[in-house]
């Protein structure tokens, strides 16, 4: 992946991604506007691109002006003082402002910039006057400075014209004077011809043909600025190349057809490493609601945990402190700390089964992905809130029939006696501590543990499932005397991501039908003219809910719905692939008029890459039995996936319609399973590995609307498997 052919703008404001509505919603960043004055809910955010190391974030506007900045400073228990979802709140220092460079050739300033991304992960900004480029690439390196982060510009000017011509740079930083939160301290120092120039200016003649470089960094500090230490221009270009090589461990997608979707994968992989803020030291203090900067405090501990799921494929490290943050915020032993009649004394556990069950789950899904040497070892936070979860899980068991009750699904409350998703992720724990953490538990509490899995299992199946006009499906929630909650609201996403936990297979019909009804008229949170679903249990302030969106790519009979969710998708996504919390205002007349509402949606980039890699292209790994599953279901006959990070090692998959290809680049074999989809009406001739007829090994399954052709082999280190189909 070099340049994004589908993200950014160009010099005009114009949208590469043709079918997105927001280039209709302006690039500009409107002077003396601060969002946070207003009550959340009401809050429109201008275009902004996200840079982060996840020490430091910084919003860039359409100029590569930084425009806000934020720095974690620490955090402090929020449990019974807030929200019910909020469990921490950030302590942060904040810039307001604007911090970059004024650029101009011959005493004329530039036109403005066109925006596009390299390799998906470092914006770069394109100025042109008298055919002289300027190419600005704007990020923050992983490593600075200890008691300093920092946004680095580096421009790379050329005169590609027959004369010479005067190039002017001047810094120009200044803070806003409005910030109500405590400031960051900021200094911009200029570097030019390998010198550091504190004037804050320069002027180069530039002769035809001439091609130069000249560097930019904004340093930011908690409190006061140390002395700038010497960067050199060969220093920058080391430290961006390094950020390049940071593409993710879920590797690069690409599809001929559609470009946009693997350029999205990058981007929503980001949009969730963005979100999540982290001390000098790496330990994760939360998280914002997306990337994009803004001063409050609150971590939404749902947003957090869709957040860190998608983590898992793309950045394990962060993920597992991720996970750790969780385990150490939700203690689902201890009292929630709230005087609000009905909860005083009540546990985190039964105030949020699904908060106090996500720690578990995240760290099972990094263990299985990597294997259990991948990260560090768990240490005596981890390993106290698993024996606090199993010790609760056991004493809360539901009666038979009866599954776990729940006040709060997270910051809203339970749908129902028994809230479905949460009880799924009640099963997805219990099978954490079987399969992943069994060697903390004696046999007894194993032998519960294991018994609790099933009856959960039985009881949601019989429970929790109806029939609203689209045959049966999962519901929301249910009462204890049977009664069922017939509605989607798009503020919780465990129903669409239950093939993520393992709880059903991706093509399960019961999800399927729940998503379809979702998105009609029968739910009642359903919006006809934007099509989503609108989120108004307060006022009308609200708006539709992104992940209500994302449901779409659930929404799966045949590729043709598949076809239609992306497109969907791609027209509510931001120009730098951000999706916005809401992007249509409540009961909105004009299904072409979006909004950047509330903040970026973290909690739909990390759900985005889960859909993507798990249930779109079908891939399962499991690091202990070295295994891995490739079974696409697309609505694109060609599309590759090279770099997805495995035991020690990579592994490529490839689909070209009638042909599955894996690459195993590890040294060690991997146990392969192959599955590849067969054209409606088709009938299969003939399978072969690499040539060689496997017809009579072959099995024959369904999977959505199609039938398909399923092989297992052995791959050894560094070797290629091709498995192709003759059919009739």
């Amino acid at each position: 992946m070099g340049q994004s052919v589908s993200m950014g703008y160009d010099a005009k404001g114009g949208a590469r991604n043709r079918s997105s509505l927001y280039a209709a919603a302006g690039l500009e960043w409107p002077n003396d506007y601060i969002p946070e004055d207003e009550i959340p809910r009401y809050n429109d955010y201008p275009f902004c691109v996200d840079v982060s190391n996840n020490r430091l974030l910084a919003s860039l506007d359409r100029s590569a002006f930084v425009r806000r900045a934020v720095v974690g400073v620490g955090s402090q228990d929020a449990r019974g003082s807030d929200a019910p979802g909020v469990y921490t709140k950030k302590q942060l220092a904040y810039f307001d402002g604007h911090c970059g460079l004024r650029m101009s050739i011959d005493s004329r300033p530039f036109q403005q910039p066109s925006l596009s991304f390299e390799k998906g992960v470092v914006p770069v900004f394109c100025f042109c006057r008298r055919d002289v480029e300027v190419m600005l690439r704007v990020f923050v390196p992983a490593v600075y400075e200890t008691k300093a982060s920092a946004v680095f510009l580096l421009a790379e000017v050329r005169n590609q014209s027959d004369s010479s011509h005067t190039l002017n740079i001047e810094l120009d930083c200044e803070e806003s004077g409005q910030s109500k939160w405590p400031d960051l301290a900021t200094d911009v120092t200029l570097i030019a011809d390998g010198n550091t120039d504190n004037h804050g200016s320069c002027q180069v003649s530039m002769d035809a043909g001439q091609m130069i470089q000249i560097g930019c960094i904004c340093r930011f500090a908690v409190d006061v600025l140390p002395s700038p230490r010497v960067v050199t221009l060969e220093e920058m270009d080391c430290a961006l190349e390094k950020v390049l090589e940071s593409v993710g461990s879920q590797g690069v997608l690409e599809v001929p057809e559609e470009p946009w979707v693997g350029e999205e994968l990058t981007r929503a992989a980001e949009l969730a490493r963005q979100s999540v803020l982290q001390l000098a030291d790496g330990e994760v203090i939360g998280s914002f609601w997306g990337s994009n900067v803004n001063p409050k405090p609150d971590v939404w501990m749902r947003d957090f945990s869709y957040t860190a799921i998608g983590l898992v494929d793309t950045n394990p490290q962060l993920a597992y402190r991720c996970a750790r943050y969780l385990c150490a915020a939700s203690a689902p032993g201890e009292p929630w700390g709230t005087s609000e009649e009905g909860q005083a004394g009540e546990s985190s556990y039964r105030h949020s089964l699904g908060n106090a069950c996500m720690g578990a789950v995240v760290l099972s899904m990094i263990f299985r992905r990597y294997g259990y040497d991948s990260v560090d070892q768990p240490d005596s936070v981890i390993v106290d809130y698993l024996h606090q979860l199993a010790r609760c899980m056991i004493a809360d068991r539901p009666d038979r029939g009866s599954l776990y009750a729940t006040r709060f699904i997270s910051d809203g409350l339970s749908r129902g006696d028994f809230h479905t998703g949460s009880n799924m992720l009640a099963w997805r724990t219990a099978d954490a501590l079987i399969e992943d953490f069994h060697a903390l538990f004696d046999n007894s509490t194993i032998e519960t543990l294991s018994s609790i899995r099933s009856q959960l299992v039985e009881t949601i199946e019989t429970l929790c499932v109806g029939s609203f006009g689209q045959g049966e499906q999962f519901v929301e929630g249910a009462y204890a005397d049977g009664t069922l909650v017939p509605i989607h609201d798009a503020e919780e996403s465990d129903l669409a991501l239950a093939s993520v936990y393992g709880f059903t297979k991706r093509d399960d019909r019961r999800i399927i039908n729940h998503m379809y009804w979702a998105h009609s008229t029968g739910n009642p949170y359903y919006a006809r003219i934007s099509r989503g679903i609108d989120f108004w249990d307060f006022d009308g302030s609200n708006g539709v809910s992104y992940p209500g969106h994302l449901c779409l790519l659930k929404r799966t009979r045949n590729r043709e719905d598949l076809r239609q969710a992306f497109a969907a998708i791609r027209r509510t996504t931001d120009l730098d692939g951000s999706f916005w919390w809401w992007p249509f205002k409540h009961d909105e007349t004009d299904a072409n008029r979006v909004k950047r509402g509330l903040g970026k949606c973290g909690w739909c980039g990390g759900e985005f890459v889960s859909l993507i890699l798990h249930d779109i292209l079908g891939i399962q790994t499991d690091a202990k039995t070295s295994s891995v599953s490739f079974a696409p279901y697309l609505p694109w006959r060609k599309a590759s996936l090279t770099g997805f990070a495995f035991l020690d090692g990579t592994v490529d998959f490839a689909v070209d319609d009638k042909k599955l290809s894996l690459v195993n680049n590890t040294g060690r074999d991997i146990h392969a399973r192959l599955q590849l989809c067969m054209p409606a009406n088709s009938m299969l001739e003939d399978v072969k590995i690499n040539g060689s007829s496997r017809r009579m090994e072959a099995q024959l399954v369904r999977l959505f609307d199609s039938s398909s052709v399923v092989l297992k082999e052995i791959v050894g280190p560094r070797k290629r498997i091709d498995m192709t189909i003759a059919i009739s």
